[in-house]
């Protein structure tokens, strides 16, 4: 088909969203990955995922190609393009838009759930009615799956970066118990793209809501 498809002048381009590494998945790579050398074919491939659930691929040595691959990491949303859309697609003033906006931190699954929560709400309904809903799906399709992933010692450096009031970074060593290994730790929930440390001396984590899911369910 592939062939066939080449033959008529069409280049065949593979998609694959929030990839993760299954038995399956493997299989298919390797079969595609072994197509992508064959210069004969006009064939590509691109997948979003979780930086984790890339990096897990790069460790099978039939994918070598996962290596070889640019990846492009991606940051925080546009504020501006989040009110403007929200603006557009909700029909609401900029204030409201703005307000909306500044709920998601740029985060792009927050982006999508405020908007689809607002989009859905009654028309009595106000933005303070539909925040607890906000949350539960925030903190039960996203947040809970996060703090699974940490251990122990991630867990508890999270809690004095959220309960720092400075932010900085030689604060929150002070506050640990073993700051040896404050640069271990540090390096590891940067790896993870939990933490934001762009500001030299000083950690945040930016996620919308995050400090308050931390403090019901996790203090």
């Amino acid at each position: 088909m592939i062939q066939k498809a080449n033959d008529d002048g069409y280049n065949v381009l593979v998609a694959i969203d929030d990839i993760a590494r299954t038995p399956d998945m493997v299989k298919f790579l390797s079969i595609w990955g072994t197509m992508l050398l064959d210069d004969r074919k006009h064939i590509y491939f691109v997948c979003t995922g979780l930086s984790k659930n890339i990096e897990d691929f790069t460790a099978e040595p039939n994918l070598t190609f996962f290596k070889r691959s640019d990846p492009i990491e991606t940051g925080p949303l546009n504020k501006y393009e989040i009110a403007s859309m929200y603006q557009k697609l909700l029909n609401i003033d900029e204030t409201g838009a703005v307000e909306l906006s500044k709920l998601t931190c740029g985060y792009a699954y927050a982006y999508q759930v405020l908007g689809s929560l607002y989009f859905n709400k009654k028309q009595n309904e106000t933005l303070q009615d539909i925040l607890s809903e906000y949350d539960k799906v925030l903190f039960s399709d996203s947040y809970d799956l996060i703090w699974r992933s940490l251990t122990d010692a991630e867990q508890q450096f999270v809690r004095l970066i959220l309960a720092s009031s400075s932010g900085k970074a030689s604060d929150i060593k002070e506050q640990m118990s073993h700051p040896s290994g404050y640069d271990s730790l540090r390096d590891r929930l940067r790896n993870k793209h939990l933490i934001n440390t762009q500001k030299r001396g000083y950690i945040s984590i930016d996620l919308p809501r995050f400090k308050e899911y931390v403090q019901l369910w996790h203090s």
